[in-house]
């Protein structure tokens, strides 16, 4: 009679994965399970934990982490979580191209409140309408392109008062925006129209404070990230910027050189 083999035990299951934080908003919850986003990924774990309860401060972050990791994510739950339904445009994403503003939107709508959510990508028709519909009923978030904003704040000056109330302002693939000719509309509204030094528009909505506010840059290869921050706050880009912070997961691609000019207008 043959001596049966010994067998190895079963396999141990996974470990599953830590589900986003019950401190999550309960309908945030809700839509991240209706939409199969089960788990945080590394970079929104980090963001979450980093971004969540916002500072009490001024804060600039820097996220850091690779192609597809979940970025994107990362900067829409925190920004998602502290909207005030009580009041108009909150926060701000600015994007590199059509493509990504477009996407960006999708992923923010499918979480967010109906409504909650408007996208600019064309500067023309953002000079023919959309500055009206700002003002009669502005939505809690903007996704644009930053020549598109510039030709709105072109068309009416006064909306940069809302946006000196913005409590949170994102910009998304930074190192592709800079070199670009969008580079430069995106350096006007972060040094002026965004940090208050914009002249040419009417009184901030809701008098002269501001929450604090929380600025989020995120890219998959800028090198240098921490010179970044430090030079995004002397350029006056992220307001008093009391906490600076790089949220970094490996396997980011270090990138080619660092945009060379952070200069406002």
């Amino acid at each position: 009679m043959s001596t049966p083999l010994p067998t190895s035990p079963p396999p141990s299951p996974p470990s599953a994965l830590p589900p986003f934080p019950s401190t999550l908003p309960s309908s945030l919850l809700s839509s991240l399970a209706s939409n199969s986003y089960l788990s945080p990924t590394q970079i929104q774990s980090l963001s979450l934990s980093s971004l969540l309860p916002p500072p009490q401060t001024d804060a600039a972050y820097f996220l850091h982490a690779p192609t597809g990791s979940g970025k994107t994510l990362a900067f829409s739950l925190p920004l998602l979580s502290r909207l005030s339904p009580s009041r108009s445009l909150q926060a701000l994403v600015l994007c590199p191209t059509r493509e990504l503003c477009v996407q960006t939107t999708w992923t923010l709508r499918s979480l967010a409140p109906p409504g909650a959510v408007a996208c600019s990508t064309n500067a023309a028709s953002s000079a023919g309408r959309l500055p009206g519909w700002l003002r009669a009923d502005p939505p809690p978030v903007l996704v644009a392109l930053p020549s598109a904003l510039a030709s709105l704040l072109k068309r009416d000056p006064s909306l940069a008062g809302r946006l000196r109330q913005l409590s949170t302002v994102v910009v998304d693939e930074v190192d592709a925006i800079l070199p670009t000719p969008e580079g430069d509309h995106l350096r006007s509204i972060l040094g002026r129209a965004v940090s208050g030094s914009y002249r040419d528009g009417g009184e901030v909505e809701g008098g002269g404070g501001r929450e604090a506010r929380t600025t989020v840059f995120a890219s998959a290869t800028l090198p240098n990230k921490k010179y970044f921050l430090k030079r995004a706050v002397a350029d006056g880009w992220v307001g008093a910027a009391g906490r600076v912070e790089v949220l970094a997961v490996e396997g980011g691609s270090p990138g080619g050189r660092m945009p060379g000019n952070f200069e406002h207008e």
